[in-house]
């Protein structure tokens, strides 16, 4: 049986109004967490450059109301440019979520070309006796090479419910969280510095060209 339709079947047989979704602060969002590259991590927001590879993190931040479950799926170059190409995505289970589908592993991952978007999914959870209503949990993490594509132009990384996706709180109704991307930059192309060693050489035969030329210039 499929996690989500577990998840969708304790909160039908456990809440009396499903009808009202609850108006809720939680949040699904992407941070990098690690670059090859110049860029800084730390934020929804990283420049790259082509042959930088990126981490990210998918992180869920619950509010009072607390999250019992979860399944998002994440889609990457929706604007069919072509941006990054996923490497591996790894799905975890954060505490206080005690039980997954497939644990590690994620549904399906889609790459992204110049003909269609890439997806990922799903990252799941779920805690039948209630979830946390403070601090953030780490629910997976990405890993994308950078391309020759890559532009500055808004999020290339998003969060989202497919038709099967969903978030319940600790009172069983269904929730609507605050979904934040992640956006790639083109970032500046960093020109190698010489090394003390090379400096040194280069000085060297700057000083022998100026010598060469006082030399010729007085024989002349």
């Amino acid at each position: 049986m499929r996690f989500e339709f577990t998840l969708c079947i304790v909160l039908i047989i456990s809440s009396p109004i499903l009808s009202e979704q609850a108006r809720a602060a939680n949040s699904v969002e992407i941070v990098w967490i690690s670059s090859t590259g110049s860029g800084t991590p730390g934020s929804s927001t990283i420049d790259a450059v082509a042959g930088d590879r990126l981490v990210a993190q998918v992180r869920i931040t619950p509010d009072a109301g607390g999250v019992s479950g979860y399944a998002t799926t994440l889609s990457f170059d929706a604007d069919l440019a072509d941006e990054l190409d996923l490497v591996s995505a790894t799905e975890m289970l954060p505490p206080p979520m005690a039980l997954q589908l497939s644990p590690g592993v994620v549904r399906a991952m889609i790459e992204s070309n110049g003909a269609q978007a890439g997806s990922v999914g799903e990252f799941e959870a779920l805690n039948l006796s209630g979830g946390p209503t403070t601090g953030t949990m780490v629910a997976g993490e990405l890993m994308f090479d950078v391309t020759a594509n890559v532009a500055t132009d808004g999020d290339d990384v998003t969060p989202g419910f497919s038709v099967i996706d969903g978030m319940g709180s600790n009172s069983y109704l269904g929730v609507t969280p605050v979904f934040v991307g992640a956006a790639v930059n083109l970032g500046a192309t960093v020109v190698p510095s010489l090394s003390t060693s090379a400096m040194i050489v280069l000085a060297l035969l700057l000083a022998s060209f100026a010598l060469l030329g006082t030399s010729i210039h007085q024989r002349c």
